[in-house]
Parts: structure tokens; C-alpha cells; sequence
């Protein structure tokens, strides 16, 4: 079956993608803030984490997004988790 794309679900697909890139810089944003607030550098958080110091940067510079593993190993050091929350529509 095929769904034709109108332009009102055009607007709602770009809406979603924007928000998802949105939520992306967010968390790369905090997770900078994070690390910044506590005095810990790339190459200490790759120390405490496990994960290497080109994989924090990368990130960090807006070139690539870390999967939820990495950021996870991120983070817990750090003293924060990751939650999933519902997004409001």
C-alpha cells in the first residue's frame, strides 16, 4: 500500500527529525556540562570510563553521536544514568 506524502505530513515529519536533533545536541550539551562542572577532562573521563579519548571528543565537536552504551559508560562515573521519558507530541 502506499501513503502519499502531503504537505501537512511533511511538516510533521521535519517537526520530528528537528526535535530528535534537537534532543541529540541536548544531551552531547549536558554531557559537556557534566564533565566541565566537575573539573574531569576528556582524557580523565576516558580514564574513569573505559571509553577512549577521541570517542569522548568526537562527539563532544558535534561529529558523531555516541550510542547509548557509550554514553552510558559515560556517564555513570560522572554520577548520572540515562532515563527514557515519553515524549510529549
Amino acid at each position: 500500500m502506499f501513503h502519499f506524502l502531503t504537505i501537512d505530513n511533511i511538516y510533521v515529519i521535519i517537526s520530528k527529525v528537528r526535535r530528535i536533533t534537537n534532543k541529540k545536541e541536548d544531551m552531547i550539551k549536558t554531557l559537556i556540562r557534566i564533565r566541565d562542572e566537575q573539573g574531569i577532562s576528556q582524557r580523565k573521563l576516558a580514564e574513569i570510563s573505559g571509553i577512549k579519548q577521541p570517542s569522548i571528543a568526537r562527539p563532544e565537536s558535534g561529529r558523531t553521536v555516541p550510542n547509548v552504551i557509550t554514553l552510558n559508560k559515560l556517564l555513570t562515573p560522572l554520577g548520572y544514568t540515562l532515563t527514557i521519558s515519553r515524549i510529549d507530541e
